[in-house]
């Protein structure tokens, strides 16, 4: 993880969203920050998955999570899910 990548989510004031992001950076995800302030997040296979690191009104960490699950799923080649040449 670069400097800039770990300032940023040490920014993020919402925990829950950091774990996650903290997490993604793992899985090879990038972030960084938009010109208004948001979290954006690059997948490898050029996903971009957008959110905001503070708190709001109940389903935002739930939909966030649901975005990176989905980036990373329909990121997958048919290789990855088992197919034999």
């Amino acid at each position: 993880m670069s400097g800039t990548q770990d300032s940023i989510i040490r920014g993020i004031s919402n925990r829950q969203v950091r774990l996650y992001v903290k997490e993604a950076v793992e899985r090879g995800w990038e972030v960084d920050l938009t010109n208004g302030g948001h979290i954006r997040l690059r997948h490898p296979s050029g996903a971009v998955v957008i959110t905001t690191g503070t708190k709001g009104r109940g389903r935002g960490e739930r939909n966030f999570l649901a975005d990176l699950r989905r980036a990373e799923r329909d990121s997958v080649t048919p290789m990855e899910e088992g197919e034999h040449r």
